[in-house]
């Protein structure tokens, strides 16, 4: 199988939706009362966030199962990103109070899931995709 060249670039810009994502998770109670007097009032609906939480989730789908299929296959990139999704969704079940920081210990988790797959694409890219030698 001919080796798949390594680009980095959609884990980093992975990585920035998903750190915006938290930020704004942890941000947003305190800004509220200024969103709401302003026409920035949409990034505090829940349809924003569910649109943000939904491109995140299929941006880590697509770019981790892509690090794994063409480049190191390990599963710890997928596995940090299910439980930072999975921490995601459930994250109203812990009580509004927690909320944003549950939500940003998620959104953590999805990041790291995209800096290790960074680092293993990287390392397998540059020692000639030795995970392919099964």
């Amino acid at each position: 199988m001919p080796q798949v060249p390594y680009r980095p670039l959609w884990d980093r810009i992975g990585v920035v939706v998903t750190a915006v994502c938290a930020v704004h998770c942890l941000a947003l109670p305190i800004l509220l009362p200024v969103l709401a007097a302003t026409d920035l009032a949409v990034l505090a609906h829940h349809e924003f966030e569910w649109i943000v939480l939904a491109f995140t989730f299929v941006l880590a789908g697509v770019v981790l199962s892509h690090g794994y299929r063409k480049h190191h296959r390990s599963l710890l990139p997928l596995t940090l990103a299910a439980i930072g999704g999975v921490i995601c969704l459930f994250r109203h079940d812990l009580g509004h109070a927690l909320e944003p920081f549950v939500l940003a210990l998620g959104a953590g988790l999805i990041v790291v899931a995209h800096v290790v797959n960074l680092k293993l694409s990287r390392h397998f890219a540059a020692h000639g995709g030795a995970a392919h030698a099964h």
